[in-house]
């Protein structure tokens, strides 16, 4: 019995979910006399995350990107505060993903399979025009990612120690053998943030800011919600705060 609750290596919500079908059918069978005892007590599973958004400080971020970071770091913080992007489909990126002329991304895989295009040169710009105290000169990051990008075959984040080497990793990410562990970007990330001084924070949290702001921005949701590749409309409701400083920019903006 546990181990169908476990199976495959199930996400904590699914082992939640196959406990409660479990117990619903004991309960059912233990009210009409059919057994004796429910063992579905006995079942244990994991304690859900806190699920809340939880973007980087503004002060934070100002700190840590004013820090003269070398190359390589300033293409992943910008490719995950500006551009959403997941550590592994950070660490996946080939230089050929890189358009340069268009300012894109194309052909790379996202979260749940599939290619995908995603303009980053409009997205730094909406930011750079919106929000341009986070971002007070755009042409850092465009440059950056060019240089990294340009005249280079294969991957974009040329980081050749640290490869995936356990099976589970790779098939979670759906990685070769010889791509990046996601878990580079994590170890590099707290080696900036000591060198700026900041107070330390996920990578995922990069891309909780990028939401964030874009909705801070006045981006549209379902946009926000088709960038930030959610599968659910849904998914990107819970960064909306309706609250003082944002109702009082909105009350602003319809005046």
């Amino acid at each position: 019995m546990q181990s169908f609750v476990s199976h495959g290596d199930a996400k904590p919500a699914t082992r939640v979910r196959r406990r409660a079908a479990l117990r619903a059918l004991w309960k059912w069978m233990y009210a009409n006399g059919m057994v004796d005892s429910d063992p579905t007590n006995l079942l244990v599973v994991p304690r859900l995350r806190n699920v809340n958004p939880s973007p980087v400080p503004d002060a934070t971020w100002k700190r840590l990107w004013a820090y003269e970071h070398p190359r390589p770091a300033v293409v992943v913080l910008g490719l995950g505060y500006f551009c959403g992007l997941r550590r592994h489909e950070i660490v996946g990126l080939r230089t050929d993903h890189v358009d340069l002329d268009r300012q894109r991304l194309v052909g790379f895989k996202r979260k749940g399979g599939g290619d995908d295009v995603f303009d980053y040169g409009e997205l730094v710009g909406v930011i750079a025009d919106r929000l341009p105290a986070l971002l007070p000169d755009p042409d850092r990051f465009l440059n950056a990612l060019r240089q990294q990008a340009e005249g280079r075959e294969g991957l974009l984040l040329s980081w050749g120690e640290g490869r995936t080497s356990t099976h589970r990793t790779r098939a979670r990410y759906g990685l070769a053998e010889a791509d990046i562990d996601p878990g580079q970007v994590n170890e590099r990330l707290r080696r900036w943030q000591r060198s700026a001084g900041v107070t330390a924070f996920s990578p995922h949290k990069l891309r909780h800011s990028f939401v964030t702001n874009l909705l801070r921005a006045g981006v549209p949701l379902h946009i926000v919600s088709r960038m930030a590749n959610h599968t659910n409309v849904t998914t990107t409701m819970r960064y909306v705060k309706a609250g003082g400083q944002e109702l009082a920019a909105w009350r602003s903006s319809v005046k």
